[in-house]
Parts: C-alpha cells; sequence; structure tokens
C-alpha cells in the first residue's frame, strides 16, 4: 500500500535538529580517517559493557550536544579519572574535538555522532550515567516550531532512567521560557528531583567552558539558567 503525504509526514519522527554542518576541513576529514577508531564508538550496543570502551569502571559523564567540544575537552583535562562520552550529530565538531584530543593526549573521551534521543533509549542500559549534561540545547524558540525542542516528558524519562540513584542532570540555557518549561517538566518527573527547590537559579559559568553561543548570548543581555536534577 502506498502511503498519503500526510501518512508518511506523521510517521517521521521529530528532529530536535537541522542539519547545517557546512563543510568539512581537510583535518576534520583526516581525523574520521584516522582518529575515529581510537575516539569513536562504531557499535553503540558496546555501551551495556562500559568498561570495554574505556578499559575501566570509573564514572561516566555524558555531554549531549557537545558542539566544537571546548566543554568536554576542560572537563576531561581537569578529571582524568571520569570518563566522557560526547553525543553530537554535526560531524565538523566532532572532528575538530578529535584532533585537540588527540594533540592533548587525552584518552578518556568517546565520541557518538548519533541522535541523542534515540541513542540514549536504545544503547545506553539503565542506571549507568552518573551526570547527564546538556548545554544550551536548541531553544527553537517559536511556538510552532516548540515541538522539537530536545527536553520534553519523554526524553526525560529516558534521562532519569540512566542516571544511577543520585546522578544529577544539568541543564544551561539563556532561554527563559525553555528554562521555566524544563523546570516545570522535571517537576512532573517522577524519577527526578529539582536541585535548587524547583527554581531556576542564574550560573555563574564556573564548571563549564564558555561557549560562542553563550558568549553572545551574554553580550545580548541574556540571562544563563542553570537548572540542576537529581535522580531519586
Amino acid at each position: 500500500m502506498v502511503r498519503s503525504d500526510n501518512q508518511e509526514h506523521s510517521t517521521r519522527p521529530i528532529r530536535s535538529y537541522v542539519r547545517r554542518e557546512g563543510r568539512m576541513t581537510t583535518a576534520q576529514k583526516r581525523a574520521f580517517e584516522t582518529l575515529w577508531p581510537k575516539y569513536g564508538i562504531n557499535n553503540p550496543r558496546r555501551l551495556n559493557q562500559l568498561e570495554h570502551v574505556f578499559g575501566n569502571l570509573h564514572s561516566l559523564t555524558v555531554e549531549i550536544g557537545f558542539g566544537n567540544g571546548d566543554n568536554l575537552i576542560n572537563l576531561a583535562s581537569k578529571n582524568p579519572e571520569t570518563s566522557y562520552i560526547g553525543i553530537d550529530v554535526y560531524r565538523p565538531g566532532a572532528g575538530r574535538l578529535m584532533l585537540e584530543l588527540e594533540r592533548l593526549g587525552l584518552s578518556n573521551v568517546r565520541l557518538l555522532v548519533e541522535d541523542a534521543r534515540e541513542i540514549l533509549s536504545e544503547s545506553f542500559i539503565h542506571e549507568s550515567c552518573d551526570n547527564i549534561l546538556i548545554y544550551f540545547p536548541d531553544p527553537w524558540p517559536k511556538k510552532r516550531h516548540q515541538k522539537r525542542r530536545l527536553i520534553g516528558t519523554s526524553f526525560l524519562h529516558e534521562i532519569a532512567l540512566r542516571l544511577k540513584p543520585g546522578g544529577k542532570l544539568n541543564v544551561v540555557t539563556d532561554c527563559t521560557n525553555y528554562a521555566k518549561s524544563i523546570v516545570q517538566l522535571i517537576n512532573l518527573q517522577p524519577g527526578l528531583d529539582m536541585c535548587s527547590n524547583g527554581s531556576l537559579t542564574t550560573d555563574t559559568g564556573a564548571e563549564r567552558k564558555r561557549t560562542k553561543y553563550e558568549s553572545l548570548g551574554i553580550k545580548l543581555g541574556h540571562t544563563i539558567f542553570d537548572i540542576r536534577a537529581c535522580r531519586r
């Protein structure tokens, strides 16, 4: 049976991103050819045995949407006894990050170039993550586009399942509407508790490497909101 256009459209997953990768540099292409076997996770099924991914059972922090990787590099450099997995769909950023990891000799970071919603639910086992970081997800500010937002009820449920008891979710955004929505959804999520009494707090950025998007938001006078939740 041939689907009508409406039927076909209704079955397509709603993405939280639009691919605008731009052109990869020669160095970034070379990174995928030579460094991906070292830093990339080709078989996501291996995530059910993290000791085989990293060769250890250190605590695990996952950053969703790592961009050009500055924050991951900062964290991995300061915390060599923590394992990090970065998830992003943009290959140029992953290529740049691999080049920096190799230059700095960092061995505690692995990458997935995948859709975070799909990979988290399909490949990460329950109670496997100590921390999940989501810094400046696309706010999709127009009301008609807000269904594309990454952080919704179902995704928070998947996050809660993957966090260890006491594990933490940290979301940072400069979109006031989005921040309020995230807090409301966390307060309705049975597996999560807000760490700040259910209220919004402004962010100092002390634990993060400031990105160009954050710097632009601050320059424009945006308030940076820091949202922290804990797994019950």
